[in-house]
């Protein structure tokens, strides 16, 4: 999707320090995927405590190889 924004220059000069060799455009949308997977990691620890989860380590490697 192209889109047209208007980025503070100062926000934009530090997510790019440090990341040698990337584009503004792949700076930026690791910022975006960082972003969404915090959002998860809070959403999901809001559901702390009222999901029952059984089974053991190596049933949780299985569903992790199937994904």
């Amino acid at each position: 999707m192209r889109l047209t924004v208007t980025i503070d220059d100062n926000l934009l000069r530090e997510l790019l320090a440090g990341e040698e060799g990337k584009t503004k455009r792949e700076v930026i949308e690791t910022a975006m995927q960082e972003a969404l997977r915090e959002r998860r990691r809070k959403r999901a620890l809001s559901h702390r405590g009222r999901i029952e989860l059984s089974g053991d380590n190596v049933d949780l490697e299985e569903l992790r190889s199937t994904q």
